[in-house]
Formats: structure tokens, sequence, C-alpha cells
């Protein structure tokens, strides 16, 4: 509980599968739709994108918005990453940007046990599910 403010807590098993899911199914057709990688656009100077009308279009014209909605979810997604704390970041970064396995993620950050790499991905994940919550993207599951 908030000084001034009742916050309900955040269900962190839960959280870290709908993060892990949402990483390894959306994100991966974000990339497709967006002939677009995570990597380019975490690589990319600016985050700026073009957005979107709604408008009457035809086929063409919803096939380039799709893509371009992709790539701008991209950068939000992007945005969420760097925001988060810098260990979470960098598990993020190695795992979902540079797509390393945990044994490599591991390595990296000289961690000897599993036990100590689940504590820090968990984090990363919730990390990264509170940042993505602040574009109306709630992964975040509530305890009830």
């Amino acid at each position: 509980m908030g000084v001034l403010f009742e916050f309900e807590p955040v269900n962190e098993k839960e959280t870290n599968l709908q993060v892990k899911e949402f990483f390894d199914k959306d994100v991966q057709k974000l990339q497709d739709l967006a002939n677009e990688t995570l990597q380019g656009i975490m690589k990319s100077p600016s985050f700026d994108g073009i957005g979107s009308a709604d408008h009457a279009t035809n086929k063409s014209e919803e096939h380039y918005i799709r893509v371009v909605d992709a790539k701008n979810e991209l950068e939000i997604i992007a945005k969420a990453i760097n925001n988060c704390p810098a260990l979470s970041k960098k598990i993020l970064n190695l795992r979902f940007v540079q797509g390393l396995q945990q044994w490599q993620i591991k390595e990296q950050l000289s961690l000897s046990s599993n036990k100590q790499y689940q504590k820090y991905r968990r984090k990363a994940y919730c990390d990264f599910a509170d940042q993505y919550s602040r574009y109306g993207r709630d992964l975040r599951i509530m305890n009830d």
C-alpha cells in the first residue's frame, strides 16, 4: 500500500508468463509485419515514426498502415525496455533483442546459479510490464 494511494499488488508469476508470451508471440508478429527487428529499432538513432490516420482506405493503404503501426509499436516496446532499470534493461536486451539463451545471459551477467538468474529475470519482466503500461498497454496481472 502506498502512502496516499492504495495500489493493487502485481501477480509476479502471472505477469512474467504474460510478458514472455507477449515477446514470444506478439513481438515476433510485429517484427514480421514491420519487416523490422526490435534490434534494428533499438539501434535506430530516432524513435520518431509516422502515425496512421483513421480514414477510408484501400487494401494497399490498409497494409501500409498496419506496417507503420507495427513499426510504431516496436518503437514503443524499445522505449519501454530502455526505460527499465539498468539490470532489467540488460536482461531484456540480451534475451529479446539479441536473442540469447538463458545460459548465455547468465554467462554475460556472471551469474552462477539458475536461481539468481530467475530472480533477476522475473524482476526484469515485471519492470518491462510496468514501463509498457505507461503507454496504455498493460501486461500486468494483478492479484485478486
